[in-house]
């Protein structure tokens, strides 16, 4: 179906990258006691693995293999250009290419059951990997409006050098990230938002 997005672009867009990030954490989940200090590690390379780490490895398959299955669709309904990751490249490239794709897949008449689905995969891994602060920290930034002087300044400290508050207004007028009004009478933005925006345009 296409037309009017059924369901909030931006919202697909953030939960998709969210996903791939967790892949990540779901990756390290998989091994033994990925951290700590060196008493651990000895105790958990001598003993038995961790029960939990089954399960990481069964629903990291059972999730990129769903997720795969809804890729698979939509890539047939959206005619992209740009070819689903292989399929030994497991989950976290196919959630990035729902990332890219996220205007396009929410004009689709059933985006809004796999946005919920995305949802619970996210909350599935979540309960695996625990809420550390790492994801809290990526969960919360897109709750927290900042300047485009701050915006600016975070992104360089992220490689992505060279970007100006007319870039941003640019951006804003093309629709490709929103701005809130702040009390100031300035546009605020939202980091993770911005953040998407120029990692689709690397991968483009």
């Amino acid at each position: 179906m296409k037309g009017c997005p059924l369901i909030d672009e931006f919202a697909l867009r953030k939960d998709a990258y969210h996903l791939s990030y967790l892949f990540l954490e779901l990756d390290q989940a998989k091994i033994p006691s990925g951290g700590g200090n060196t008493e651990s590690k000895i105790r958990s390379q001598a003993g038995p693995r961790d029960p939990a780490n089954v399960k990481a490895i069964s629903d990291d398959a059972e999730i990129t293999a769903d997720l795969r299955s809804w890729c698979l669709r939509f890539a047939e309904e959206i005619a992209s250009r740009s070819p689903l990751p292989k399929k030994t490249a497991g989950g976290r490239p196919l959630a990035r290419w729902v990332a890219t794709h996220a205007f396009y897949i929410a004009e689709q008449i059933d985006a809004d059951s796999f946005h919920e689905e995305i949802r619970r995969w996210i909350k599935q891994i979540e309960k695996i990997v625990g809420q550390g602060p790492e994801i809290k920290d990526i969960a919360a930034r897109p709750e927290v409006q900042q300047s485009s002087k701050a915006i600016i300044a975070k992104l360089n400290t992220r490689g992505f050098t060279g970007i100006s508050p007319r870039q941003l207004h640019d951006w804003t007028a093309r629709g490709n990230i929103r701005a809130y009004p702040r009390h100031d009478g300035t546009n605020g933005y939202l980091l993770t938002e911005v953040l998407e925006y120029l990692i689709a345009r690397q991968s483009a």
